[in-house]
């Protein structure tokens, strides 16, 4: 006994400490208190459902188990036994005026206290009321009905009536009733600013805002220095001066270069001027000579009164000089006044003072520009590579561009370019407006643009072009309309008509060879010409009301001019003069230019042509008409559809006009966004097909799928169409039923920025918001999509994408949206960003409400609230549909963006007009109008402060998106730098992706599926990702049947007897057919049915074992990527013994232990326990046994429960500590020390024995001989007691 004490002494002090610790023993240190099992909602696939578990009992009194919910704008604060108490939020009260009111809880049901049968919600306060239909919306805030407004709607806002003001050099960006004006380059107002706002009410019409100056200020020119003696600056630095002034600011007197004064010339003189320059050329009578040779003209300075050169000669007789004698002294001084020019048959010019001039070829020219501020210009350009063809025109005012051309028959087209011969044109539809430029259509062949902000109007048709020019322009303007200032002599250059039109030509663009002059004729010719053009434009009949309205002379001479030419034309090739055809078409094309002119000013419609005289020749099948072709006789065209009588070819009776051919009326053709098709061709307009017949589309009446989208700084467009903003900073709900719910959570932005710097939204009132989140509840399923394409499903990431719960269906659509799909068809995209899309299937039946209206085809109601009331105002419709009612909206109104920070203004227009200007959106223009996408884009550009791409790209995207929608497919990315994609090795950008097809899952799951455009990176063409998300062939992907997958070419059975049908998997789809014979395979020989096997199709993830059988792993659930294998599986009321791999019963599976198997019943013991197998588990005994801490080697541990485990520490360490009672208890320390690189090892253990005066304690350290143990002798006896 003695040998056993000391043995266990020595061993409880050693390194290796071992403690003994009665197993029984309670109330130790460190008792482990017992942990709360938490139950997380499990997600799985395969449509099987969750398991929640509900709760066992009561929570309040009155058998309620959750609090009651929080009426509106109120705090609830609930206990278990006295109910809740609910607290209306400051400025808001109870129906009843009280600010507090009970809840208790009855049979299970929360019921509010009398007189309220329901719970009621906290509304909010203001004092005084408002007034005028107006609502309280918050704590005194008041929202107005339209027309009122004032802190309580008190003040009524009356309509605006009038038009809108032209003010002339400027730019407007307007709403319905204020617009911001920006004056151009070298123009101010006259109080010396260049911005300005303007307002309409109903009493004053439009007026200036804040100004103290006129009614509508006006942005005049600028001159520095200032005009003086009366002079009038009319452009910049340009001052115009009275008849007695001149130089730059009219500082001089004419007197100062009055030759009576300051010539001190005894002849004759006739002098002339034009603005500062003044000259005289000098006389002498008859018989008298200069007294030396006089110049050709003597030049006055005005500031001097000096002429030169000098010195000046005299007049001489034979004998004597005479004195000065009286001269002639003519004024040419003209006031401002509107004029215009003229440019007919691609030879003859006009000017705007009376100048006319002929030429043919050459290459483009400006016929006016701005001279002063080059802010327009006006170019003439070759319609063909002849010397004699039309003009087409090209007119340039700041940055829009609009070419008019003229077809063989005479009828206009107008396109739009951006930036000078750069970019695709666009069409351009008249009547319409353009940037400021109004286009109008005078008559079927003549189209007018109106540039009121420059004093500019132009009228263009194939046979003449006229520039009216109003007096603004007076002395501003160059090019072949000459100087606009009164004197004709000046529109001719000083080194001829040849340099005047190099001067003014684009010498790069030069179609039709160089400039000839040679219009000109004398002789014979001449009296001919004159002749023959006398008699055209002298009709007596037909042209009588044009002689006295109408400048006959110059119609004349231009005429002259292109008789001679076609003369010479005739005479080069055949040798001799002709007064055949050619000359006969000079003459009628002047003859119709003058005509044209003729009834523009007249307004009378002129029949001049006949057979005999200038008679228009019409294609094989035609006939003239002295009014053309009425809306009638064409293709497509209605009776109500605009006619002017007008000169023409038209059809015979019986037969419509179809371009420029004549067809039976069944035949005639149709045209879709500038496309012709032919009768019984078919387009796809949404999801209805039309067909073109006798001229008209008809269409199918198919009720189509429709969307919602949210994009940006949030703009939102409704189901049924409307658009609208909405600056809420709270979570809403986009869609609303009795079954699901979409939640769009926003926050501050530009771009995500409280997801990007951490801001929390009520830090932000006064940024835009944006939406952060997107959150799908479906019944007791939810989905949360976050930024960066990131999914919770009720609360967890789930394994992997795509992912089934409940029937809900999580997928990516591309690699730029991921798609949740809902079972009552609902889709949501989400981009990860700020931009979510809600799809609704066609004719959809749920009952839906909320920031998309209600899908009901009628914009009219979109915004209906909760309570059925159908508000005006954004502001008011969605802050009714905050998911959390306590939320502050702060919707205060702040401006818009553009006008908050102007100076970003030039840089957003810049980036947003690429939707108008870049040629790769132009082409869907004519079916998707970029105007409202251009105003998103600029109103999240000005308000952008994160990266330019976060706030810029969402909206080139939603606008590709819309036209993909109608079958306009944008590559567009490409074109835009920085909305570049890369995409994943093996895979393309697509601009119209499958959304039904980016995954092997996709397509063999998605039968269903409604296929959608969608941009972002696919798989090329019958290629898509399989289940490690590379590019396969859609033939080597499996397909789906019972939540199973099945490998390409695998055959199944389904049905029974005549409706047996053999399905073969063929790319990712059952392919099935009725089956001619029975099944052709048995395969139920392949297994051992005396073994109790059966063959299975598609072996289980986890076979039923006797291992498994008691695991939630038996579930036969199959991994929807794990390809179905068949094989052999234990029949029911079997499972599989893993060990001797036979089917047992589940009394006969036996257990294991220390690598043996032991039968059921066989039972084996430990010195704590004994255990019997039973059905393949342990049934144990538990019996008391000592627990074992252990300490070795460098710092390994293992607990008394058997955890093993490192410390790296150099420190004391408390081992173990424990009690039976305050006098017998224990405590080891364990001392541990560098051992080497980056260990410890235990260097002592201190081992104590009791508490307070009666402890004792024995130290062991390394390298030290072992203590003594009977030095203690309450350790001995304690030793002894306890063991011995």
């Amino acid at each position: 006994m003695g040998r056993l004490c000391r043995w266990l002494m020595l061993l409880a002090a050693a390194v290796a400490v071992q403690l003994s610790v009665a197993a029984a023993q309670g109330g130790g240190f460190g008792e482990r208190p017992t942990s709360a099992r938490r139950y997380p909602s499990k997600v799985n696939r395969g449509g099987s459902k969750v398991f929640r578990p509900g709760a066992s009992s009561s929570r309040y009194r009155g058998g309620c188990d959750e609090m009651p919910d929080t009426p509106m704008s109120a705090v609830l604060q609930c206990s278990t036994f006295s109910g809740c108490r609910a607290t209306c939020m400051d400025g808001h009260q109870f129906p009843n005026g009280e600010s507090m009111i009970q809840i208790r809880c009855t049979g299970g049901v929360w019921r509010p206290q009398p007189p309220y049968q329901e719970i009621p919600n906290c509304a909010p306060v203001c004092q005084p009321e408002c007034q005028n239909g107006g609502v309280c919306i918050g704590p005194n805030v008041c929202q107005c009905q339209t027309g009122f407004s004032g802190p309580t709607c008190e003040e009524r806002l009356e309509q605006c009536n009038e038009p809108r003001p032209t003010i002339y050099n400027a730019r407007l960006r307007c709403s319905d009733t204020r617009c911001s004006v920006v004056c151009m380059k070298g123009h101010e107002t006259a109080d010396h600013r260049t911005t300005f706002e303007i307002q309409c009410t109903e009493e004053l019409g439009w007026t200036a805002v804040d100004s103290a100056s006129d009614p509508i200020p006006s942005c005049q020119p600028i001159c520095r220095p200032k005009c003086q003696n009366g002079g009038k600056c009319i452009s910049f630095n340009l001052c115009q001066c009275p008849k007695q002034y001149r130089g730059p600011s009219c500082q001089w007197s004419v007197e100062n270069c009055n030759p009576k004064t300051q010539l001190n010339f005894n002849g004759a003189y006739n002098c002339s001027g034009r603005g500062d320059q003044f000259g005289c050329q000098l006389s002498c009578p008859e018989g008298l000579e200069f007294s030396s040779p006089p110049a050709a003209i003597y030049q006055c300075d005005y500031s001097t009164g000096q002429y030169s050169p000098l010195p000046i000669p005299q007049c001489q007789g034979e004998y004597e000089v005479l004195p000065p004698t009286t001269a002639t002294f003519p004024t040419r001084e003209t006031d401002p006044e509107p004029r215009e020019c003229a440019l007919w048959s691609g030879k003859h010019v006009k000017t705007f003072d009376g100048q006319v001039y002929s030429f043919t070829g050459g290459c483009d020219f400006t016929a006016v520009r701005d001279a002063v501020t080059s802010l327009f210009r006006v170019s003439v350009v070759r319609g063909c590579q002849r010397p004699d063809c039309g003009w087409n025109l090209r007119l340039t005012v700041d940055r829009t561009v609009l070419l008019l051309a003229a077809g063989d028959d005479g009828g206009v087209t107008v396109t739009a370019e951006q930036g000078l011969y750069s970019g695709q044109p666009t069409s351009v539809s008249v009547p319409s407006e353009v940037d400021g430029l109004v286009l109008e259509k005078e008559s079927g062949k003549t189209v007018i643009v109106r540039a009121s902000s420059i004093g500019l109007t132009v009228r263009y048709s194939k046979d003449m072009i006229v520039l009216h020019a109003e007096s603004s322009l007076w002395s501003t303007v160059q090019g072949l309309c000459g100087n606009l200032d009164g004197n004709s002599f000046n529109d001719i250059l000083s080194d001829g008509l040849r340099g005047t039109l190099d001067y003014y030509s684009n010498l790069e663009l030069c179609p039709a060879g160089p400039v000839s002059l040679d219009l000109t004729c004398s002789g014979a010719a001449e009296r001919q010409a004159r002749a023959a053009c006398s008699q055209a434009l002298k009709l007596a009949d037909v042209f009588l009301p044009c002689q006295e309205n109408v400048g006959v002379e110059y119609f004349l001479r231009a005429c002259m001019a292109e008789y001679c030419h076609s003369l010479s034309q005739a005479s080069s090739a055949q040798g001799g003069y002709s007064t055949g055809g050619g000359a006969s078409a000079a003459i009628c094309s002047t003859v119709a230019a003058f005509a044209a002119e003729c009834e523009r000013v007249t307004s009378r419609q002129l029949s001049w042509r006949s057979e005999e005289f200038c008679p228009l020749p019409c294609p094989a099948g035609q006939i003239f008409s002295a009014c053309g072709v009425p809306a009638a006789g064409r293709c497509g065209a209605s009776v109500s559809d605009l006619w002017l009588c007008e000169e023409g070819c038209a059809c015979p009776e019986g037969l419509l006009m179809d371009g420029d051919q004549c067809v039976p009326a069944e035949q005639c053709s149709c045209r879709h966004n500038g496309v012709q098709y032919q009768a019984g061709d078919t387009v796809q307009q949404d999801c209805n097909t039309c067909v073109c017949t006798s001229g008209e589309w008809r269409c199918t009446e198919l009720a189509c799928p429709s969307q919602c989208v949210v994009a940006g700084d949030p703009h939102y467009l409704t189901f049924d169409g409307l658009r609208y903003d909405f600056q809420g900073k709270c979570s809403y709900y986009l869609v609303q039923s009795d079954r699901f719910s979409i939640q769009a959570e926003n926050v501050p932005c530009s771009g995500a920025i409280s997801e990007k710097l951490n801001y929390h939204p009520s830090t932000l009132p006064g940024e835009p918001s944006c939406t952060k989140s997107v959150r799908l509840e479906y019944e007791g399923v939810t989905v949360d999509l976050k930024q960066n394409l990131q999914v919770l499903i009720n609360g967890e990431t789930p394994p992997m994408i795509p992912w089934w719960v409940d029937g809900v269906y999580i997928k990516y659509a591309s690699s730029l949206y991921i798609s949740v799909t809902l079972p009552n068809g609902l889709e949501v995209w989400w981009d990860g960003e700020t931009r979510a899309i809600v799809h609704a299937p066609a004719q959809f039946g749920d009952n839906i409400r909320g920031l998309c209206g209600n899908n009901n085809g009628n914009q009219r109601d979109d915004f209906e609230t909760p309570e059925g009331d159908i508000e005006m105002s954004p502001i008011a419709f969605a802050s009714k549909w905050k998911v959390d009612e306590t939320c502050d909206d702060k919707t205060e109104p702040h401006g818009h963006p553009c006008e908050v920070y102007s100076e970003k203004y030039g840089e957003a227009s810049r980036y947003c007009d690429n939707l108008i200007s870049l040629p790769v959106f132009q082409k869907c223009h004519s079916v998707v109008d970029p105007a409202p996408y251009v105003k998103n884009c600029e109103y999240d550009l000005c308000s952008c402060r994160a990266e330019l791409a976060d706030c810029y790209c969402v909206h080139l995207a939603d606008y590709a998106d819309a036209c993909a929608a109608r079958g306009v497919e944008l590559l567009w990315r490409a074109e835009v730098g920085l909305c570049g994609k890369g995409c994943p090795f093996g895979q393309e950008y697509q601009v119209c992706g499958d959304s039904c097809g980016h995954t092997c899952f996709d397509l063999a799951t998605a039968s269903e599926c409604e296929r959608r455009c969608v941009d972002g990176c696919q798989c090329p063409e019958d290629q898509a990702l399989d289940a490690d998300g590379r590019c396969a062939p859609i033939s080597s992907c499996p397909c789906v049947y019972q939540n199973k997958e099945y490998r390409p070419g695998h055959r199944r059975y389904q049905g029974a007897g005549a409706s047996l049908q053999q399905c073969e998997c063929v790319n990712a789809r059952w392919q099935c057919e009725l089956s001619k014979t029975e099944k052709l395979t048995d395969n139920s020989g392949k297994c051992n049915a005396t073994a109790h096997m059966l063959y299975v199709d598609c072996l289980p993830d986890h076979p039923v074992t006797c291992k498994s059988r008691h695991s939630s792993r038996a579930e036969t659930s199959k991994s929807l990527y794990q390809v179905c294998e068949s094989g052999c599986v234990c029949a029911d009321g079997y499972v599989l013994d893993a060990s001797s791999g036979q089917c047992v019963t589940a009394d006969q599976c036996p257990c294991h232990h220390g690598g043996r198997a032991y039968a059921h019943g066989s039972t084996f013991g430990t010195e704590c326990r004994s255990c019997t197998c039973e059905s393949g588990m342990w049934t144990c005994e538990e019996q008391a046994c000592d627990g074992v801490c252990t300490a070795w080697g460098n710092s390994h541990y293992e607990t008394f429960d058997g955890r093993i485990y490192d410390i790296e520490g150099d420190c004391q360490y408390l081992l173990a500590r424990g009690k039976e009672t305050s006098k017998d208890q224990f405590e080891v320390v364990v001392t541990n020390v560098p051992c080497g690189a980056g260990s410890t090892c235990p260097k002592a253990v201190l081992v104590r024995v009791g508490h307070g005066t009666t402890q004792e304690e024995i130290a062991l350290e390394a390298d030290k001989a072992l203590p003594t143990a009977f030095e203690l002798t309450r350790y001995y006896n304690y030793l002894y007691e306890r063991v011995c």
